[in-house]
């Protein structure tokens, strides 16, 4: 399976998330129409390195429009899904939501220029049978959101989602699209694997915003 990579600096994407993009680089406004003609998945992710840096801050937004930006070398595990366009703007900018859905790890690079195009296969979690523990974790996840969420945000009765209504393995991931944390941190999230494992680091985050909002 091939899918097409959106590398965006300091952008860690999980399985779950409604991604919104702002297209303006010629390339990618050639990514996001081939795909739709193609429907190919596209990969919104963080990147290892810079492999070739143009100087943004000097261009105008007419430049920008005529002219690709800054490659970036994507990281090795990303989140994909399908694409929608929501509107192309007078002056050819993109407004695409992108759907999250499942984690893959990039094989190989079919395609780098114009825009990467990468064989993938599918990261799924490791096998995780309920248990007690994990019920328990499960609604220690879910109450402590709900309270960080009404904290930073009380001028909302209710949180974007209902916690304790996530399956297990999906909460983690859920949470974490709501929370601010380092990507690098984020990435090394993105690729655990273990359901349980995760969802207990992420409690951890949450202990931690908690104590820093109370």
């Amino acid at each position: 399976m091939s899918i097409a990579i959106f590398p965006i600096p300091n952008c860690v994407t999980y399985p779950g998330q409604v991604i919104p993009l702002h297209v303006f680089e010629p390339r990618y406004r050639q990514m996001i129409q081939e795909c739709i003609q193609r429907n190919i998945p596209v990969a919104v992710c963080h990147v290892k390195r810079t492999v070739h840096e143009v100087d943004s801050d000097e261009r105008t937004l007419a430049e920008a429009l005529q002219s690709d930006q800054s490659t970036y070398e994507p990281v090795g595990v990303v989140s994909f899904g399908p694409i929608r366009l929501e509107e192309v703007l007078s002056d050819g900018r993109m407004i695409v939501e992108a759907r999250m859905n499942k984690r893959a790890r990039i094989k190989n690079f079919v395609q780098e220029v114009p825009y990467y195009l990468a064989e993938i296969e599918e990261v799924t979690d490791d096998d995780s049978p309920p248990s007690a523990e994990q019920s328990m974790l499960h609604a220690e996840l879910s109450a402590r959101f709900e309270r960080i969420w009404r904290l930073a945000h009380p001028e909302r009765t209710t949180p974007p989602f209902d916690p304790i209504s996530i399956p297990f393995a999906q909460l983690s991931f859920q949470i974490l699209g709501f929370v601010s944390i380092d990507p690098v941190f984020g990435q090394t999230l993105l690729e655990v694997r273990d359901p349980m494992r995760r969802g207990a680091i992420v409690c951890e985050i949450l202990k931690a915003a908690e104590a820093r909002a109370s």
